[in-house]
């Protein structure tokens, strides 16, 4: 986590190699990324990016475009289903089978987010990087998103973006970022009784979601 700037979505953009970067900079499982192949890195990753593209077709179909060698439609249900975009389903006449404008212009802000999740997660990425990808979701449906994620998640690596720090709270290593650098790391317990620059923003928004509920 960090303020706008701080490079955490520069950290996702080197990891898929989107970048060129030095030899002996950046390690998957003890590999260096340069002796990955391209296909076989992007292949094991899954990403919900801030600024993600729908194609003007069937709900079920931009699901599937993150799928490789095809997809089963138990498999887009399921992603569907954890997603939450399974929800909103009775607002479509077609459900999966509705046809959406280019860049999701028919659905919400928080329907195109997840179903760029669920594209994301019917990948069955080995690391799945989600850059502040329920920014537009609802806070309950976040929880439920994030419940559900929470059994998704087990036996992957999960790198996480994001300004809700109610995301990120059971996460086994928080970095906070500033200009490029890390300043903080630890667990939320201990970076929220810290002092430092998370304990400050953890205060803030506990602070914002308590003047909301009164």
């Amino acid at each position: 986590m960090g303020r706008t700037g701080a490079g955490k979505s520069s950290i996702v953009q080197l990891l898929l190699r989107h970048y060129k970067l030095a030899d002996g900079m950046l390690f998957v499982d003890g590999r260096d990324v340069n002796t990955i192949p391209l296909a076989q890195l992007r292949g094991a990753i899954g990403t919900v990016p801030q600024d993600l593209f729908l194609f003007s077709d069937k709900l079920r179909a931009n699901i599937a475009f993150g799928g490789r060698n095809g997809v089963a439609d138990d498999a887009i249900a399921r992603a569907a289903e954890i997603s939450r975009l399974a929800a909103d389903l009775e607002q479509f006449p077609d459900r999966l089978d509705q046809m959406i404008g280019e860049r999701g212009v028919t659905l919400s802000g928080g329907q195109k987010q997840r179903t760029a999740l669920a594209r994301a997660v019917v990948r069955e990425p080995k690391i799945l990087v989600l850059d502040d990808a329920l920014s537009a979701v609802d806070s309950h449906t976040e929880r439920e998103i994030q419940e559900r994620l929470r059994v998704f998640m087990k036996g992957r690596t999960t790198i996480v973006i994001t300004h809700r720090l109610s995301a990120i709270t059971d996460a086994d290593l928080i970095l906070v970022l500033e200009e490029g650098r890390i300043v903080e790391q630890g667990r939320h317990a201990e970076l929220a009784s810290a002092g430092g620059p998370y304990a400050a923003l953890w205060k803030s928004q506990k602070l914002s979601e308590e003047l909301a509920r009164s």
